[in-house]
């Protein structure tokens, strides 16, 4: 006859009660609608919600700077609001489905009429609704008919509608992006934030995606004909002066940096009016090939001079004067900053080539032609505009996750608690619930009465020892500590976010995430750590300087002129928008750059204030970011404030802190591997802690394994005292024997 160990026996009741539970799904899910993948995106057809109006009701929060542009167009979302269920055209309500949520959101988009995408689909905006990888398209129907409704011509016309999604519940990286021919600007659903990049120019202007500037006058050219000795001259005018982020007649064409614009310039110039039977009456030079654009310049007001490049076959965008000589028969573009407000364009001495007319009558041949007398202008622009309100948090983030689950995905409720297919909802969440109690019940018992320590053997292999495979923590840098990743958890964390695109780490060897900082001293990485860690207020060169060297020693050394050299170079890492001129904000304040160590504080202070499951996640998410001491690897100047402020010291007690919560919590459900996992992550911040060395030990204990208790108690050797070792052992021969 068979004997089977009781531990076998154990498994096969689990499976006796975990089979039926999975039929019963099955069936389930045969008998309503399907259920949709978990990161799909489904934007609803207007026939399962009711028009927008009474979508938007309680709830909805007005984007402080919802604004998106391109190359033609403008728009701006007006709304958005995650409710649990929005009404239906049945009069009843249309609910999330399983582990599901809606978001609703309005945006307009205002255009000209010519470009609405009726009838001239390519010069249409396209829009789209993302879930990380995953994108479903919005019918721009609505938006384009109104449009095109307009007044024809150049008239800009608005259109609006509003549009429902359902995502997934525990989704947070939900956006609406705008496209048109290849460019997209994308605003974050759940934060309400533009994503980068953020093209400054796009934004100056209140109602266009470019800003029109204006000449202070007309200006002269002289020119010799150095063969002959004829001379004459040349009236030019600037007729359009535009900073823009897209190239002449080439929308996917756009400047290096979203900090960066094009000065775009339209000239007309024409041959001097000499009345008829005045001396030089008809003589002139004409028939000018185009200026070349190294002879152009345009100088920023406070920056250095740049020349353009000639775009000579968009002819049409040129309004010509009549007596129109050539000489400027082209667009003339310039690489300028985003933030320019006024500068001078100037033409420089060169030669060209044109023809020579004589009593207006040309002699046909192109000649070397010199310009003798250079000329320049002024240009202006309206003043870059403050910048738009921080934006609130809004209210669903941090919020408890809607009761989604009334209904299957795409169904709609029809107040009786019943889905489409027919069967009772609650009575097969109340089976569910039965089973996993069940099941749960029988892993406890069987916990509990399994021996004390499993003999490995040809019958029944041990299966308590547990190794993870080390891996190397930023080889770059040339640290030889290892990370032992800890055991991720399928729940996401609905923890307020910042924009992690853009983040400065110092949890272990310092990371640059999202730019490239190379170039730079090492003081311009010092100043980028302080503003990361400094992001309260707005602080001015002097400020910056005495909290970066608090205890003097180098800071008398250290000039005004050197800081602001250190924040340009950390301008043109970052762009002006995550850091603002001082003239223009007021001081100087690194904006939406992130770091591990406030992503981390968000998540464990969340973590206090919710439920065990939650925070089990929350914690364990953000231990994930520890990959080493803080700062390690940063010392010497410009790091003085590190150790003056306590910033190691506080970091490293909120890892042992998070660490040994999430541990214990484990502990305490028996989840000894898991347990050990959590004391290892924060070993990696807080390598010389007992009392992690100690958690770590209690779970190896719990879980009988006597080898890989004395691997971990000689690895804890290298970094504790031998007296607290032993300390710990004596802890353990203590306590109670322990369960497996």
């Amino acid at each position: 006859m068979e004997v089977r160990s009781p531990r076998c026996a154990a498994r096969l009741s689990t499976w006796h009660l975990v089979l039926p539970c999975l039929v019963l799904l099955t069936w389930f899910a045969t008998q309503s609608e399907p259920v949709l993948a978990a990161t799909s995106v489904v934007v609803l057809a207007p026939g399962q919600v009711a028009e927008a109006a009474s979508t938007m009701g309680a709830g909805s929060t007005v984007p402080a700077d919802g604004r998106l542009r391109g190359p033609d167009f403008t728009a701006v979302v007006t709304r958005v609001v995650w409710p649990q269920s929005v009404p239906s055209p049945s009069g009843s309500s249309y609910v999330a489905g399983t582990g599901r949520r809606l978001v609703a959101f309005t945006f307009s988009v205002t255009q000209a009429t010519v470009n609405a995408g009726v009838g001239n689909a390519p010069s249409g905006v396209s829009a789209k609704v993302t879930v990380g990888a995953t994108s479903a398209p919005i019918s721009m129907s609505a938006i384009n008919q109104q449009i095109a409704a307009g007044a024809s011509g150049s008239t800009q016309t608005t259109g609006t509608d509003s549009f429902v999604a359902s995502v997934p519940a525990r989704a947070s990286d939900v956006a609406l992006t705008l496209s048109e021919g290849g460019f997209s600007q994308s605003l974050d659903l759940w934060t309400l934030k533009r994503r980068p990049p953020s093209p400054v120019v796009l934004y100056r202007a209140p109602n266009s995606s470019t800003v029109t500037g204006t000449a202070a006058g007309s200006f002269h050219l002289g020119f010799t004909n150095t063969a002959d000795g004829f001379s004459s001259s040349d009236d030019g005018q600037v007729s359009s002066a535009t900073l823009t982020y897209f190239a002449p007649g080439n929308s996917d064409s756009t400047p290096a940096q979203p900090a960066q614009a094009f000065l775009v310039l339209g000239i007309q110039s024409s041959y001097p009016n000499v009345p008829y039977g005045q001396p030089n009456s008809g003589h002139f030079f004409s028939s000018f090939s185009p200026l070349p654009g190294n002879l152009l310049a345009f100088t920023p007001t406070g920056r250095s001079a740049v020349t353009a490049t000639a775009d000579t076959t968009d002819f049409s965008s040129v309004d010509a004067a009549s007596d129109d000589d050539g000489l400027f028969d082209a667009l003339y573009t310039f690489t300028v900053p985003a933030t320019t407000t006024g500068g001078t364009f100037g033409i420089t001495p060169g030669q060209i080539s044109g023809t020579e007319y004589t009593g207006f009558t040309g002699s046909g041949t192109s000649v070397p032609i010199t310009i003798t007398r250079p000329a320049t202008v002024d240009l202006s622009f309206p003043a870059v505009p403050a910048q738009p309100a921080a934006q609130k948090k809004p209210p669903w983030v941090g919020a408890p996750l809607p009761s989604t689950g009334l209904a299957a995905a795409g169904a709609t409720n029809n107040g009786t608690g019943t889905s489409s297919g027919g069967f009772p909802i609650w009575l097969a969440v109340l089976l569910l619930v039965l089973v996993a109690a069940a099941v749960v019940v029988v892993q406890r018992v069987r916990r509990r009465t399994a021996p004390a320590f499993a003999v490995p053997s040809a019958a029944a292999p041990s299966s308590g020892s547990a190794t993870t495979e080390a891996s190397p923590v930023d080889t770059a840098h040339g640290s030889t500590d290892t990370v032992v990743p800890l055991a991720p958890v399928s729940v996401g964390s609905e923890t307020e976010r910042a924009d992690r695109s853009m983040a400065l780490n110092f949890m272990g060897w310092r990371q640059f995430v999202g730019f490239r900082a190379e170039g730079g001293s090492p003081s311009v990485e010092a100043l980028a750590t302080y503003l990361v860690c400094h992001d309260m207020h707005h602080l001015s060169a002097d400020q910056i300087a005495l909290g970066m060297w608090p205890l003097g020693r180098r800071r008398g050394e250290v000039s005004r002129k050197t800081i602001h050299n250190n924040l340009s170079q950390l301008r043109s890492w970052v762009g002006v928008e995550h850091l603002p001129d001082a003239a223009v904000a007021g001081g100087y304040l690194l904006e939406g750059i992130d770091s591990d160590w406030a992503t981390f504080s968000r998540l464990a202070r969340e973590a206090d204030t919710v439920g065990d499951d939650a925070a089990r996640a929350l914690r364990i998410e953000a231990l994930e970011l520890v990959r080493g001491r803080p700062f390690e690897g940063l010392s010497g100047d410009g790091y003085d404030w590190v150790d003056e402020e306590g910033l190691i010291g506080n970091v490293t007690k909120a890892i042992v802190t998070c660490a040994r919560r999430l541990g214990t919590h484990l502990m305490e459900a028996a989840e000894f591997n898991a347990a050990e996992d959590a004391a290892r992550a924060g070993l990696r911040g807080a390598p010389n802690e007992h009392v992690l060395w100690e958690l770590g030990a209690r779970a190896i204990w719990a879980r009988g394994d006597r080898t890989a208790l004395e691997t971990w108690l000689a690895e804890a050797g290298r970094h504790l005292d031998s007296a607290d070792v032993e300390r710990i052992r004596r802890a353990l021969g203590h306590e109670d024997s322990p369960e497996s």
